[in-house]
Formats: C-alpha cells, structure tokens, sequence
C-alpha cells in the first residue's frame, strides 16, 4: 500500500475538492493512505473528511512585489502571476513542499493545478499523476500556445514570457543549490498526464488525442428548487460573483424562462422575484441539468462537461482565459454561444437564441451520444486511481 499525497496549488472554488474527495475515498477502500495539501481548506472541508486523512494547507503564493502580467497570454504569464515572478518567494515554496513531502513520507503524488508540488516531487523522485482539465495540463511544446485566440499574440512574445519566467525558476532552483531546468516545459515534461472528461471539450483542442478518462459526475447539494411555473423554458445559471451578478439577474428576469441562479461561493446578492430564484447553498447541478432547457455558465469545465453530457445547448461568459478557450470550444462544437461579460442588449439576444436555436440543441444532444459516460463515478474514480498508481517516476 502507498502513501498518497493529493494536492492541489492554483485555482478556485470546490470542484477540485469534490472529485479528490471521491478518488481519496477509493484509495482508502483499497488500503492506501491520504494526505491533503490544499489551496482551500473551507473549500475541501465539507469532501475531505478526517476519516480519509490529515488535510493541511498548501504553500500559497504572496502577492508579488514586481508588477503582474495584466494580459495572460500563455501558461508562462499565468505562472507569472501566481507566484513564478519573485526568485526568493518561488525558492521558498519549493523548499516548504519538499519538506512536507519528507515529513508526511509521502511515496506518490496526485496533483491537480499544482505547478510548484510537482516541481518539488520531481526533485525527490517521487512518482507523479498530473490530472485535470485541458487548460491546467499546459501541451508539450515551446512555446505554449496563446490563450488568447481573440489577439494576434506573436511567437515572440510568447518566448520571451517563458524566458522570463525560466530565469526566476532556474534562480530560484540556484538558491536551493539545484541544477537550473533547460526549459519551463520541462517542469511537466515526462510526468504521467491524464485529461479528465472529453476531447472534445480540452481547452487546447490537442492532437494527437492525450491520454483521458471519463469526468465523473460531481453533482452533490440540495436538490434543485425551481421556480414555480410549468409553461416557460428553465434556464440553469451559475454565475461569476462580482459587481456585473446584479446586471445578469436583471438580464434573467426579462428573458422567457425560468431560472435557476447557483453562485459558485458565497454571495451577498440580494434579489426577490418569482421568475429568478437564487440557491443559497451548494445545488446539486447534475440534478438540475436534468430538468432544464438550456444553461448559462461562466466557464466552468466542470458544468460545462456535464450540461454537454445531458445534450443541454451552453452559454458562457468568459471572465478569464481558461474561461474563454472553453467558451470558444463549445462555439466551435455548435453545441452554444459565447457571450459578452456585460449584462447587455448581446447578451440578452444570445440567451434568447439559446432557447429557441432547435441547432444548438441538436449539436448539444449529438455531443451526449458520443461521449455517454463508459462507466459508473465508482469506475471512472479507480480508473483515475490506477493511473496514480501506475506513474513513474521522473526526476530533473
């Protein structure tokens, strides 16, 4: 049996908690034992029990001094902004990570958006599985591809961005008396990958097809409570809380539909109306996609997946670059409509071709026939697991 540590550095919201949840519960079953580094221990709280294994708080990234990238164009300039812009920080974090992996005895490492754990597993020899969505898994290849497939972004400045960002690296790496890395690719390269959910949906649109499995279900909350009236279609929203929410639920109101509102954490939003409820806790999302027309999403994969897989048409509104290589997907599937960040005259016309564009709707359930799950969420997860367990390792 193997001591296992489950990780996860960059991104937001519970998602990423929900599905290490359910593979931890897996591991367990079989005899291994778990270890949770986490970005968000309120977040993990509720998936990641005290029976599955101690849960700590990863290394975070402080705000850097230097100026941030404020137009992500690559993976490099992501990087950038989380933490690979300050040597002496970086160096820090590498150095916090491979102690806890000594200290906890860790033997493998499943890691989920986590750039600076895999980097310091790779230092100790500790077998890897890289997993998650297209976007958090960057292709091998120099450059990395723009995110931003609305700009013209020259090569050039995309190589520029990762020699930046491999001088802090290989700096930092100096500070703790490590050889430098030729490349920042090479921080992923040779690591077992696995793409969760379709080809279809992978934010990079790769080919050859990476190695994938199935996106488990990660449906969990109340039931859905939809709004009373039987004779309009029913829209399922999640949306982005920020100062534009307020705008959508005006939007929402004006629309022939019913909807169903799910923030993706807490919100002080107040709205009372007949026509718009809003879900004040966790929704059980996979429950609602059953019994709706269409869905409005602000990018998230996860929803994106399954709304898909239910052959529901998708609109999204694309806050960040993951957010708009995924919308852009979609568009190019036939299967929904981008939309604008604003609250607009736009918006309120591409969610009213949402309900009522029988294309969109045809393309959706197309989708749903050709990627119907292989298994169940119990098979998918020890699919997922034995990936874990199967990695080599693949040192600097």
């Amino acid at each position: 049996m193997a001591r296992l540590a489950f990780v996860w550095e960059l991104g937001s919201y519970s998602g990423y908690s929900a599905l290490i949840g359910q593979i931890a519960q897996a591991a367990v079953a079989q005899g291994h034992a778990c270890v949770f580094v986490v970005k968000d221990l309120r977040a993990c709280a509720p998936h990641l029990p005290a029976r599955l294994g101690p849960m700590l708080q990863a290394p975070r990234a402080e705000s850097a001094p230097g100026a941030r990238v404020k137009i992500q164009t690559s993976y490099a300039t992501l990087l950038h902004n989380c933490g690979y812009g300050d040597s002496d920080a970086l160096a820090v974090r590498i150095r916090a990570w491979t102690e806890l992996y000594r200290t906890l005895r860790i033997e493998r490492v499943l890691a989920r958006h986590s750039p600076t754990a895999i980097l310091a597993a790779r230092l100790l020899g500790l077998p890897v599985l890289h997993y998650g969505n297209g976007f958090t898994l960057p292709p091998d290849c120099a450059p990395w591809p723009s995110f931003r497939p609305d700009l013209n972004v020259a090569s050039a400045a995309l190589e520029h961005n990762e020699r930046r960002v491999l001088g802090v690296v290989n700096d930092a790496l100096a500070r703790l008396g490590i050889r430098p890395i030729p490349s920042v690719q090479a921080i992923f390269s040779g690591v077992a990958t696995l793409l969760l959910g379709s080809p279809e949906l992978d934010h990079y649109a790769r080919t050859p097809t990476p190695c994938h499995v199935d996106f488990p279900p990660l449906g969990y909350g109340a039931a859905p409570e939809w709004p009373a009236g039987d004779d309009e279609a029913r829209l399922f929203v999640s949306l982005w809380p920020g100062p534009s929410a307020t705008g959508w639920l005006e939007l929402l109101e004006r629309l022939p539909a019913r909807s169903l509102v799910r923030f993706p954490a807490d919100a002080a939003i107040e709205h009372r109306s007949e026509r718009v409820r809003i879900a004040r806790s966790a929704v059980d999302y996979v429950a609602a996609l059953a019994h709706c027309t269409a869905v409005v999403g602000y990018g998230s994969h996860n929803l994106a997946h399954e709304a898909l897989l239910a052959g529901k048409p998708l609109a999204t509104m694309a806050h960040t670059p993951d957010h708009l290589l995924l919308a852009r997907r979609v568009q190019a599937l036939g299967t929904g409509i981008l939309l604008p960040e604003r609250a607009d005259t736009q918006a309120l016309n591409g969610i009213g071709r949402l309900l009522t564009d029988e294309r969109l709707r045809t393309s959706a359930a197309a989708f749903a026939a050709r990627n119907r799950r292989s298994g169940s969420a119990a098979d998918i997860v020890t699919q997922i697991l034995e990936h874990a367990l199967a990695a080599h390792a693949a040192p600097l």
